[in-house]
């Protein structure tokens, strides 16, 4: 089925007369055009579909009218026009201006958040979307192989992160983030690649892109452990296992992330995040691998599981890989 006809049965389904869309991600999966900024919106009523842009844009579809417009008064007078006074209009923004903006020029329609029905659209990943980040994925595993491989004495994290950059870029894809996280480092999660020379232990967090696309695996290496980094990589690698063995259609999400937690928990440590994320043009798409998930495995999500254990100011341990929902369980790509 058309995206664009899958918007049009949300609003039949929920009685709402139009649709207003914006934020690059949302463009970009509705429509195929890419855009850098967040001034381009998509209108969809029953009947038609807008594709509205400042005019320093340039998008062309025989299926989406174009409008373009030079100033925010010549949006707001464009929008004016397509949607009817007084009538129900489903939102699904990126920031609060736009919802402001939209609320200001509409203020006699009623605005119904339908940003949770668009993402669940999202979740679930057509052929194309699956080869492409199979693809991505598998660019992105090997990237970070060729990088530890090149692993020397005496290396920092931006070593290494420029090695893994360079292997990516090779095989015609672009980098959306490169985290090489060294020694106490690792105990950081979000720690920002630096010139700290790696020595025991190395998490590397890769994500290679195309499209606007993105991939998202982590590994840990051990180089020069001690005796509790061992136990505490073999409890984070059967949190990791026995997750992703839970993994088929109509499993709750929330269940995924208790087994991972459990066995973490019950070993005596911290389990200080969610347990996966959703992969796609939006990693908010879903699904929410989290103990207040309320989504359901289908067939065909696509999403990570990264259980981790972390003891500030020593080291940390991830594992993440990218899982692909199939009718009958799962495949890890």
């Amino acid at each position: 089925m058309d995206r664009i006809e899958k918007i049009k049965n949300i609003l039949a389904e929920k009685g709402i007369d139009s649709a207003i869309i914006n934020g690059a991600a949302s463009i970009k999966y509705f429509t195929g055009f890419s855009f850098s900024d967040d001034v381009t919106y998509l209108v969809v009523t029953i009947e038609n579909a807008y594709l509205i842009v400042n005019e320093l844009n340039e998008a062309y579809s025989k299926s989406v009218n174009v409008k373009k417009y030079g100033s925010t008064e010549e949006l707001a007078e464009i929008l004016i026009d397509i949607i009817p006074d007084k009538s129900k209009v489903g939102f699904c923004v990126d920031s609060y201006e736009s919802f402001k903006f939209i609320e200001k020029i509409l203020n006699d329609c009623e605005l119904i958040e339908i940003k949770e029905d668009l993402l669940k659209i999202q979740s679930i990943k057509e052929a194309r979307e699956i080869e492409i980040i199979k693809d991505l994925t598998t660019i992105t595993k090997n990237a970070i192989n060729y990088g530890f491989s090149k692993f020397e004495e005496g290396m920092t994290e931006e070593d290494v992160s420029i090695e893994i950059k360079n292997y990516i870029i090779s095989k015609g894809a672009d980098y959306s983030f490169c985290h090489i996280q060294a020694d106490e480092n690792s105990s950081i999660p979000h720690h920002n690649t630096n010139k700290t020379n790696i020595k025991r232990i190395v998490v590397m967090d890769v994500g290679a892109s195309k499209e606007g696309y993105s991939s998202d695996i982590t590994r840990t290496f051990l180089i020069s452990p001690d005796e509790e980094m061992k136990k505490v990589y073999e409890i984070v690698k059967k949190a990791h296992q026995k997750a992703i063995e839970k993994i088929k259609p109509g499993v709750k999400a929330r269940g995924i992330d208790k087994v991972a937690r459990n066995i973490v928990e019950s070993a005596g440590y911290r389990y200080i995040h969610s347990t996966g994320h959703g992969i796609g043009l939006n990693t908010k798409c879903g699904p929410k691998i989290s103990k207040k998930s309320d989504d359901v495995l289908k067939e065909n999500m696509i999403f990570t599981i990264e259980p981790g254990i972390y003891l500030s100011g020593k080291f940390g341990i991830r594992i993440e890989d990218v899982v692909l929902v199939k009718k009958n369980g799962y495949e890890i790509l």
